[in-house]
Protein backbone atom coordinates (compact mmCIF):
# COMPACT_ATOMS: atom_id res chain seq x y z
CA UNK A 1 0.00 0.00 0.00
CA UNK A 2 1.79 3.03 -1.29
CA UNK A 3 -0.74 5.95 -0.27
CA UNK A 4 -2.20 5.42 3.03
CA UNK A 5 -4.29 9.04 3.15
CA UNK A 6 -6.22 7.42 0.59
CA UNK A 7 -5.79 3.76 0.64
CA UNK A 8 -6.40 1.44 3.84
CA UNK A 9 -7.34 -1.87 1.84
CA UNK A 10 -4.46 -3.52 3.06
CA UNK A 11 -2.54 -4.17 6.33
CA UNK A 12 1.38 -3.30 5.01
CA UNK A 13 3.33 0.17 4.18
CA UNK A 14 6.74 0.28 3.56
CA UNK A 15 7.79 3.63 4.93
CA UNK A 16 11.16 4.30 6.62
CA UNK A 17 8.63 6.65 9.32
CA UNK A 18 7.37 3.50 10.63
CA UNK A 19 9.36 2.58 13.42
CA UNK A 20 10.83 -1.34 11.93
CA UNK A 21 9.23 -1.02 8.51
CA UNK A 22 12.31 -1.11 6.64
CA UNK A 23 14.27 -3.64 9.16
CA UNK A 24 11.24 -6.15 8.84
CA UNK A 25 11.28 -6.07 4.93
CA UNK A 26 15.30 -6.51 4.65
CA UNK A 27 14.83 -8.93 7.60
CA UNK A 28 12.48 -10.98 5.29
CA UNK A 29 13.94 -10.02 2.15
CA UNK A 30 17.31 -12.03 3.38
CA UNK A 31 15.40 -14.66 4.51
CA UNK A 32 14.00 -15.34 1.09
CA UNK A 33 17.19 -15.43 -0.58
CA UNK A 34 19.30 -17.09 1.82
CA UNK A 35 16.38 -20.23 0.83
CA UNK A 36 17.48 -19.58 -3.09
CA UNK A 37 14.23 -17.64 -4.21
CA UNK A 38 14.31 -13.86 -5.34
CA UNK A 39 12.36 -11.38 -2.77
CA UNK A 40 9.86 -9.09 -4.74
CA UNK A 41 7.35 -6.55 -3.45
CA UNK A 42 3.73 -6.05 -5.47
CA UNK A 43 3.40 -1.78 -4.89
CA UNK A 44 -0.52 -0.87 -4.60
CA UNK A 45 -3.47 1.45 -4.40
CA UNK A 46 -7.05 -0.03 -4.11
CA UNK A 47 -8.77 3.04 -5.58
CA UNK A 48 -12.13 2.68 -5.66
CA UNK A 49 -12.22 -0.45 -3.35
CA UNK A 50 -9.54 1.35 -0.69
CA UNK A 51 -10.73 0.85 2.70
CA UNK A 52 -12.98 -2.32 1.46
CA UNK A 53 -11.08 -5.29 3.53
CA UNK A 54 -9.74 -2.93 6.50
CA UNK A 55 -10.20 -4.24 9.96
CA UNK A 56 -10.38 -0.69 11.56
CA UNK A 57 -14.06 -0.23 10.81
CA UNK A 58 -14.55 2.91 12.15
CA UNK A 59 -12.15 4.09 9.21
CA UNK A 60 -13.15 1.99 6.77
CA UNK A 61 -16.69 3.27 6.60
CA UNK A 62 -15.02 7.33 6.68
CA UNK A 63 -13.00 6.52 4.02
CA UNK A 64 -13.62 7.53 0.48
CA UNK A 65 -13.27 4.93 -2.19
CA UNK A 66 -11.08 6.93 -5.35
CA UNK A 67 -11.56 6.36 -9.40
CA UNK A 68 -10.57 8.25 -12.29
CA UNK A 69 -14.42 9.75 -12.67
CA UNK A 70 -17.33 9.82 -9.86
CA UNK A 71 -19.51 7.02 -10.32
CA UNK A 72 -21.07 4.32 -8.17
CA UNK A 73 -19.93 1.28 -7.36
CA UNK A 74 -21.38 -2.23 -8.15
CA UNK A 75 -22.49 -2.70 -4.51
CA UNK A 76 -23.78 0.93 -4.15
CA UNK A 77 -20.73 2.61 -2.71
CA UNK A 78 -20.07 6.13 -3.62
CA UNK A 79 -16.98 6.71 -5.71
CA UNK A 80 -14.94 10.10 -5.65
CA UNK A 81 -12.80 11.17 -8.71
CA UNK A 82 -9.76 12.38 -8.15
CA UNK A 83 -7.96 15.50 -8.75
CA UNK A 84 -5.21 15.81 -10.70
CA UNK A 85 -3.16 17.00 -7.66
CA UNK A 86 -3.96 13.88 -5.70
CA UNK A 87 -3.35 11.53 -8.95
CA UNK A 88 0.70 13.23 -9.11
CA UNK A 89 0.58 12.49 -5.22
CA UNK A 90 0.02 8.46 -5.76
CA UNK A 91 2.10 8.85 -8.18
CA UNK A 92 4.98 9.98 -6.09
CA UNK A 93 4.13 7.64 -3.40
CA UNK A 94 4.67 4.91 -5.93
CA UNK A 95 7.68 6.29 -6.61
CA UNK A 96 9.27 6.68 -2.85
CA UNK A 97 7.86 3.46 -2.03
CA UNK A 98 10.33 1.58 -5.04
CA UNK A 99 12.80 3.37 -3.50
CA UNK A 100 12.59 1.83 -0.13
CA UNK A 101 11.82 -1.07 -1.55
CA UNK A 102 15.27 -1.34 -3.18
CA UNK A 103 16.52 -0.83 0.08
CA UNK A 104 15.15 -3.51 1.28
CA UNK A 105 16.53 -5.46 -1.51
CA UNK A 106 13.78 -6.48 -3.83
CA UNK A 107 15.21 -6.97 -7.35
CA UNK A 108 12.99 -4.87 -9.55
CA UNK A 109 14.69 -5.90 -12.66
CA UNK A 110 13.98 -9.99 -12.48
CA UNK A 111 10.44 -8.41 -11.10
CA UNK A 112 9.26 -6.82 -14.15
CA UNK A 113 11.31 -9.37 -16.76
CA UNK A 114 8.94 -12.07 -15.10
CA UNK A 115 5.77 -9.75 -15.85
CA UNK A 116 6.97 -9.96 -19.29
CA UNK A 117 8.19 -6.65 -19.99
CA UNK A 118 11.40 -5.63 -21.85
CA UNK A 119 14.00 -5.05 -19.09
CA UNK A 120 17.17 -2.82 -19.79
CA UNK A 121 19.89 -2.59 -16.61
CA UNK A 122 22.30 0.41 -16.59
CA UNK A 123 25.16 0.02 -14.57
CA UNK A 124 28.14 2.44 -13.88
CA UNK A 125 30.66 -0.47 -12.33
CA UNK A 126 31.82 -3.06 -14.61
CA UNK A 127 30.13 -5.67 -12.93
CA UNK A 128 26.74 -5.88 -11.09
CA UNK A 129 26.27 -6.21 -7.24
CA UNK A 130 29.85 -7.08 -6.52
CA UNK A 131 28.98 -6.38 -2.90
CA UNK A 132 26.21 -8.65 -2.57
CA UNK A 133 26.16 -11.69 -0.27
CA UNK A 134 28.18 -14.39 -1.84
CA UNK A 135 25.50 -16.68 -1.22
CA UNK A 136 22.84 -14.45 -3.05
CA UNK A 137 25.02 -13.33 -6.16
CA UNK A 138 25.25 -16.31 -7.62
CA UNK A 139 21.57 -16.79 -7.83
CA UNK A 140 20.60 -13.20 -8.62
CA UNK A 141 22.92 -13.25 -11.57
CA UNK A 142 21.76 -16.22 -13.32
CA UNK A 143 17.92 -14.39 -12.80
CA UNK A 144 19.06 -11.35 -14.13
CA UNK A 145 20.80 -12.87 -16.88
CA UNK A 146 17.74 -14.66 -18.06
CA UNK A 147 15.39 -11.74 -17.76
CA UNK A 148 17.59 -8.69 -18.20
CA UNK A 149 19.22 -7.15 -20.84
CA UNK A 150 22.27 -5.82 -18.29
CA UNK A 151 24.49 -2.47 -19.97
CA UNK A 152 27.94 -2.49 -17.74
CA UNK A 153 30.22 1.04 -17.70
CA UNK A 154 27.01 2.83 -18.58
CA UNK A 155 26.37 5.84 -17.12
CA UNK A 156 23.04 7.49 -17.24
CA UNK A 157 23.16 10.97 -18.50
CA UNK A 158 19.92 12.03 -20.12
CA UNK A 159 16.73 10.53 -20.06
CA UNK A 160 14.38 10.95 -23.25
CA UNK A 161 10.79 10.06 -24.20
CA UNK A 162 12.20 7.21 -26.11
CA UNK A 163 14.92 6.19 -23.53
CA UNK A 164 18.62 7.20 -22.08
CA UNK A 165 21.59 8.29 -23.13
CA UNK A 166 24.95 6.35 -21.96
CA UNK A 167 28.10 6.84 -22.28
CA UNK A 168 30.31 3.87 -22.47
CA UNK A 169 33.55 3.06 -21.21
CA UNK A 170 35.35 4.59 -23.79
CA UNK A 171 32.98 7.67 -23.92
CA UNK A 172 30.83 7.13 -26.66
CA UNK A 173 26.90 7.76 -26.81
CA UNK A 174 25.20 4.83 -26.21
CA UNK A 175 21.27 4.56 -26.69
CA UNK A 176 19.11 2.17 -24.34
CA UNK A 177 15.43 2.36 -25.40
CA UNK A 178 12.60 2.04 -22.65
CA UNK A 179 9.03 3.70 -22.15
CA UNK A 180 9.90 4.01 -18.59
CA UNK A 181 12.62 4.44 -16.29
CA UNK A 182 13.31 3.72 -12.94
CA UNK A 183 16.27 5.06 -11.17
CA UNK A 184 18.34 3.42 -8.64
CA UNK A 185 20.57 5.97 -8.07
CA UNK A 186 23.97 6.18 -5.40
CA UNK A 187 24.60 8.66 -2.56
CA UNK A 188 27.28 10.84 -1.44
CA UNK A 189 28.00 11.38 2.55
CA UNK A 190 27.12 14.46 3.82
CA UNK A 191 30.50 14.84 5.19
CA UNK A 192 30.10 18.51 5.96
CA UNK A 193 26.95 17.81 8.18
CA UNK A 194 28.96 15.18 10.16
CA UNK A 195 31.71 17.63 10.89
CA UNK A 196 29.36 20.40 11.88
CA UNK A 197 27.65 17.74 14.57
CA UNK A 198 30.77 16.10 15.54
CA UNK A 199 31.21 18.61 19.10
CA UNK A 200 27.19 17.94 20.18
CA UNK A 201 27.95 15.14 22.50
CA UNK A 202 30.29 14.30 24.71
CA UNK A 203 30.45 11.35 22.44
CA UNK A 204 29.39 11.13 18.61
CA UNK A 205 29.98 8.24 16.44
CA UNK A 206 29.75 8.45 12.50
CA UNK A 207 28.31 5.48 11.05
CA UNK A 208 25.82 4.58 8.22
CA UNK A 209 26.08 6.60 4.78
CA UNK A 210 27.71 9.52 6.75
CA UNK A 211 30.42 8.14 7.17
CA UNK A 212 30.92 5.88 3.69
CA UNK A 213 28.10 5.25 1.80
CA UNK A 214 26.87 1.26 1.88
CA UNK A 215 24.48 -1.25 2.32
CA UNK A 216 21.77 -1.28 5.31
CA UNK A 217 23.13 -4.33 6.87
CA UNK A 218 26.90 -2.17 7.15
CA UNK A 219 24.74 0.92 8.39
CA UNK A 220 23.09 -1.87 11.63
CA UNK A 221 26.56 -3.24 11.91
CA UNK A 222 28.46 -0.14 12.95
CA UNK A 223 25.47 1.15 14.55
CA UNK A 224 25.79 -2.20 17.14
CA UNK A 225 29.24 -1.13 17.55
CA UNK A 226 28.76 2.37 18.21
CA UNK A 227 26.46 1.23 21.08
CA UNK A 228 28.85 -0.96 22.85
CA UNK A 229 31.44 1.72 23.04
CA UNK A 230 29.12 4.03 24.64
Amino acid sequence: MVHPETDGSHAYHLDTAILNSLASATYAADAIRRHGAIPSLELSHSGMYAGTCMTDKNRQHGMNQWGPSDTIRPDGVEVKALTEERIQDIVAAYGNAAGVAKRAGCECAIHLGMEGKTVHLVEMRDALAPDANVRHRPLLLKEIEKYVTVHTNYRGLEVTAEGVWCPDEFGNRQFVPGTSVICALGQRSRTDAVEDLRDAAPYVAVIGDASRVSTITNAVYWGYHAALDI
